[in-house]
C-alpha cells in the first residue's frame, strides 16, 4: 500500500506542474493579446486594438460614472475620442494576470496615453473569457 502512495507521488506532481504551466501559458496568451492592442493602438489600426473585445452587445466597459454597453457602442467611443493625432501613445504598466478557471481571466494595471500636449492615465481591471477565437475582453472597468 505504502509503494502506490510512494509511486503516486511523481504523478500528482506532474499534474500539479501541468496545472501551472496551463496558467502559465494562458497568462502569456493575454499578455501577448495586451501587446498587441497597445502596438494596434500606437500604429493607428484602432480595428485591431477592438479585436480583442469580445464582439458581442454583451460587452461592458464602466469608466467613472459612465457605463457602455456592447462592442459596436465601445467601438464608436474610441474611434471618436481617440482618432488622429488624438489618439496619443498607448501604454499599459504594472499588469498581472489573475487566472481563475481554465477560461476566465482578469488583468489589473496601470494604462497612460501621451498626447501632443498632456498625458491621460489611470488604473484597469479586464475580464478576459477564452472562446475559440482566443480571449477576449468581455468587461472593462478603466478610471
Amino acid at each position: 500500500m505504502k509503494s502506490i502512495a510512494l509511486s503516486l507521488i511523481p504523478l500528482i506532481i506532474i499534474s500539479c506542474a501541468g496545472g501551472r504551466d496551463a496558467e502559465s501559458y494562458a497568462a502569456d496568451e493575454i499578455r501577448a493579446a495586451m501587446e498587441i492592442q497597445v502596438n494596434s493602438w500606437n500604429s493607428g489600426d484602432m480595428a485591431g486594438y477592438m479585436n480583442y473585445y469580445l464582439k458581442s452587445p454583451e460587452l461592458t466597459f464602466h469608466s467613472g460614472s459612465r457605463l457602455l454597453l456592447g462592442w459596436e457602442t465601445l467601438d464608436s467611443m474610441y474611434r471618436e475620442k481617440y482618432s488622429g493625432p488624438a489618439r496619443g501613445v498607448l501604454r499599459f504598466d504594472d499588469t498581472a494576470v489573475s487566472i481563475l478557471s481554465r477560461d476566465s481571466a482578469y488583468v489589473t494595471g496601470r494604462w497612460q496615453v501621451q498626447l501632443p500636449d498632456t498625458v491621460r492615465e489611470g488604473r484597469f481591471t479586464l475580464v478576459f473569457r477564452r472562446f475559440e477565437e482566443g480571449w477576449r475582453i468581455v468587461h472593462d472597468h478603466s478610471s
